[in-house]
């Protein structure tokens, strides 16, 4: 829900067209997906199993910190990534393209990690 009022905003306020819109859209929904993806990678290598009741488990649970601290780091990562594209002359199709693939082997790769850890 909130990609969609994102885009309302892009489009109501900075008056975007709707090809932006949808690369906005498409971008926040594959960043959405990893970090989630992240956060279940994390739980699953490091659950916690030692809890008196269901709210321990799920509140007082490091694994989140730890999945917030490296969506972070990958944010940051990618905000300098793209700024040094932009200051070497990349067209924005270039760095469209950029976030896109690379987010998109990021799924991937944290769905194989996944994928091994149930095996």
């Amino acid at each position: 829900m909130g990609i969609i009022v994102n885009c309302l905003i892009f489009k109501v306020y900075f008056n975007y067209g709707f090809i932006q819109i949808g690369v906005i859209f498409c971008v926040g929904i594959l960043f959405a997906v990893l970090w989630n993806l992240i956060g279940v990678l994390i739980d699953m290598k490091r659950p916690k199993l030692e809890w008196t009741n269901e709210t321990e488990a799920v509140k007082q649970n490091v694994n989140v910190v730890l999945s917030i601290l490296l969506c972070i780091a990958i944010s940051i990562g990618y905000f300098f990534a793209v700024s040094k594209m932009l200051q070497n002359g990349f067209t924005a199709r270039d760095i469209i393209t950029f976030l896109l693939c690379s987010v998109c082997i990021l799924i991937l790769l944290v769905c194989k990690g996944i994928a091994s850890h149930q095996e």
